[in-house]
């Protein structure tokens, strides 16, 4: 089989997706402000992990990504969030989850919100090859597109593709740095926050991507919990 055709799917195979969201079930009336708020302690409450920029190199020498629902320790007492987990040798790797929120959730279709977005990130143990902290950019978009699983730089930005070739500028989401992960708080918590403003689709469907992008090479590794999304039609 050509090289160009098992990339992408292996690619594919590597997605890991997390539980049903336990709050679209019986959600389904349209309103104009709603709020969500994930934990994590029965499950990954539907989002779901993916990564971008794998290439022929990594595949040569050998690469790792890990999505889970894991435990973590803060001030001496056990708690639950998402792993996020990537090494490579030859190359960086942006890895990220997502969630989707749709009208069974009270969206409403084509129709504007602002949408807030909190979210505390924690370090975890790795071996003497992680990545610092300090260089691990995390990143966020609400977007109304599905997600594709390629990361392209122009410029000074990065772009997360839904079709990594196209020239339709509706169809490429950008992803904003919110910093990087050093830690700020004596508890070893850093808290992000950032507003969007997006449409949803047609079927009322919004994507959150939060993810995790380095310029150095090697193991990096954090856990991402207490997600709060607020949103409100504009």
């Amino acid at each position: 089989m050509n090289r160009k055709i098992i990339l992408p799917i292996l690619i594919v195979s590597l997605l890991l997706f997390g539980c049903q969201n336990k709050y679209s079930d019986n959600n389904t009336s349209e309103t104009d402000s709603l709020e969500f708020n994930y934990n994590f302690q029965n499950g990954t409450d539907g989002w779901m992990g993916g990564l971008a920029g794998i290439d022929d190199d990594s595949l040569t020498s050998g690469f790792d990504i890990n999505f889970a629902h894991a435990d973590y320790s803060l001030d001496d007492n056990s708690n639950k969030g998402i792993y996020l987990t990537s090494s490579t040798k030859n190359n960086n790797m942006f890895m990220y989850t997502t969630k989707k929120l749709t009208s069974r959730d009270g969206l409403s279709p084509l129709t504007n919100y602002e949408v807030d977005l909190r979210f505390d990130i924690l370090p975890a143990k790795n071996n003497n090859e992680s990545i610092p902290m300090d260089r691990l950019f995390i990143k966020a978009a609400i977007v109304n597109i599905q997600p594709s699983i390629e990361v392209i730089e122009k410029g000074n930005n990065n772009y997360l593709f839904v079709n990594p070739n196209t020239e339709d500028a509706s169809k490429k989401i950008n992803l904003t740095t919110l910093g990087n992960a050093s830690t700020l708080r004596s508890d070893g918590v850093k808290t992000f926050q950032e507003s969007f403003n997006t449409t949803t689709n047609s079927n009322g469907e919004m994507w959150v991507i939060i993810g995790v992008d380095s310029d150095y090479k090697g193991n990096g590794s954090l856990f991402l919990d207490n997600i709060k999304i607020s949103i409100n039609r504009i």
